[in-house]
């Protein structure tokens, strides 16, 4: 029964979306917030090359084993059962992240549009904005 998907229930009330937003959310945002400090902060990196190889590595490793934590912690309703058991494997983990990231992903690009045309239309340039510090714009 590899890859079968059972589905407990096809609607999850505010609860339970809350809950796994948040079980999907918070790990990332202090793993993501300690790595910048240490990159900006402590070792006062300059450029975006380590910016650059922290996204690979949050993308490839982070985000499959957030996702993996969070069906351990059963805070899903639906799960996953394969010739494993109820674990995922990296494969099918990054598959779930990249369902979810991708819609977030088209929703921050569609709010960035509408600033940048709030901008626009407002006359005010947005090279106002930017900052020379590397910790400030992360």
């Amino acid at each position: 029964m590899r890859g079968k998907v059972e589905a407990a229930g096809l609607r999850l009330d505010f609860r339970h979306r809350f809950r796994v937003a948040w079980e999907l959310t918070w790990p990332m945002v202090v793993i993501d917030v300690a790595v910048v400090l240490a990159i900006h902060g402590v070792f006062d990196a300059q450029g975006e090359t380590w910016d650059s190889i922290w996204a690979v590595v949050s993308f490839l490793a982070v985000w499959p084993w957030v996702i993996r934590r969070a069906l351990r912690r059963r805070v899903m309703v639906v799960r996953v059962v394969n010739q494993y058991g109820d674990t995922l494997r990296y494969q099918e983990s990054l598959k779930v992240m990249w369902l979810l990231e991708w819609r977030a992903t088209v929703l921050l690009l569609a709010a960035a549009l509408v600033v940048s045309l709030g901008l626009r239309v407002t006359g005010r340039p947005s090279h106002d904005f930017s900052t020379q510090s590397p910790l400030a714009n992360s």
